[in-house]
């Protein structure tokens, strides 16, 4: 709703202005919302892509008119709802971000922030030990094989074989579901320098930088774009721990200084080989990843509730609006001034003029002059 926020300006041509006398601005902007909400806008448009509604058939929209004062209330209660529900909506919000945060904090608080203080780059050799400290290792230094993937797009294929980059996979899932696909000509030309196999992290190297998984058992993908593979040495760190710790704070803290790019961030292959992790014992690395997989399964339930709280968030919005338009969310007074007043005065308004607009009230415009040749 225009509230004179700027001077001087104008509106673009893919908006309409609606201008009313009769109804209360705030009323009519609510109406609009609801019809927008429960998709009747999109039903009485044209077009398929891109749905397009005219001046046309938006002055012909049949407007539920209430009483006046009944109109003010009901926008009343329309706001005190919304507000209740912005104010759950931003409460959602704050849980959703701590949960966040504690997964990326998760290892951190597993391996004890006591034990895990990283060493400043100044101080930190290949390997360093500080009196109770775990030690810490650069991944590269922990990994048997580590390489970048081909620098070129593969054509995808509704089937065939597996290929992996950052449009299928979140921290620590691979989503089967947007897996693409190469033949097997490709499959042997991309994995011609390693092939991936089971218990290899895949990390993310540009645009979504720091996203890991770990191979899964049943998968036997090459890599796509914008990913790299480390292979873990087996005798120095569990697969699933390396997943963790390069999925959490603990490696984030470390490349965001290094990202390079503004339009998609990336990270040099040097320094994601240099990021470092710390190395408890494989019994206490494989602890930590069985706890870390109880908790996450506690906080995906949360996750999970907040969901569908953000739902049925939405749903009580079109509720809302559909009760307060059928006359069912505020009371109504028998001392109101009917609706039909307004009606009939709507009607004689449009009876003395005839059916005739008003008249413009624009400067023609100026013949344009024709270019000199």
């Amino acid at each position: 709703m225009w509230r004179g926020e700027i001077d001087d300006c104008c509106f673009q041509n893919t908006l309409l202005r609606v201008r009313t006398r009769y109804l209360e601005p705030a009323y009519l902007l609510w109406f609009f919302k609801w019809l927008a909400i429960s998709g009747q806008f999109a039903t009485g448009s044209r077009g398929v892509g891109i749905h397009h509604l005219g001046a046309k058939a938006l002055s012909e929209w049949s407007v539920p008119v209430a009483a006046q004062f009944e109109r003010k209330r009901i926008v009343a209660a329309i706001e005190e709802q919304f507000s209740r529900l912005d104010a759950g909506v931003t409460a959602l919000e704050r849980v959703r971000q701590n949960l966040k945060k504690l997964r990326d904090l998760l290892p951190l608080l597993l391996l004890g922030r006591d034990r895990c203080a990283a060493p400043e780059d100044s101080e930190f050799s290949s390997r360093h030990v500080d009196g109770g400290s775990y030690e810490w290792a650069p991944l590269a230094e922990v990994s048997e094989h580590v390489v970048d993937c081909p620098h070129s797009t593969p054509t995808f294929l509704p089937q065939g074989m597996a290929c992996i980059d950052t449009t299928c996979i979140s921290p620590g899932v691979i989503h089967r579901d947007r897996l693409r696909y190469v033949d097997p000509v490709t499959y042997r030309d991309r994995v011609r320098r390693l092939t991936p196999q089971h218990g290899d992290l895949i990390f993310a190297r540009e645009g979504t930088v720091g996203t890991a998984v770990v191979v899964p058992r049943d998968m036997h993908p090459c890599l796509g774009q914008r990913v790299m593979l480390f292979r873990p040495d087996r005798d120095a760190v569990d697969s699933d721990f390396m997943c963790l710790v390069a999925n959490s704070e603990i490696v984030k803290r470390q490349y965001r200084s290094k990202l390079l790019g503004t339009t998609v961030p990336h990270l040099n292959v040097r320094d994601a080989k240099a990021l470092r992790i710390p190395l408890p014992s494989l019994q206490v690395q494989r602890a930590i990843v069985a706890e870390a997989d109880r908790i996450g399964s506690v906080l995906s339930a949360v996750e999970a509730a907040v969901e569908l709280n953000e739902t049925l968030s939405s749903s009580l919005r079109s509720s809302i609006l559909a009760t307060a338009f059928s006359g069912k969310l505020v009371s109504q007074d028998s001392d109101d001034e009917a609706a039909s007043v307004l009606l009939e005065e709507i009607a004689t308004e449009r009876a003395s003029s005839n059916g005739l607009k008003p008249a413009s009230s624009r400067k023609p415009r100026m013949p344009r002059e024709k270019a000199r040749i």
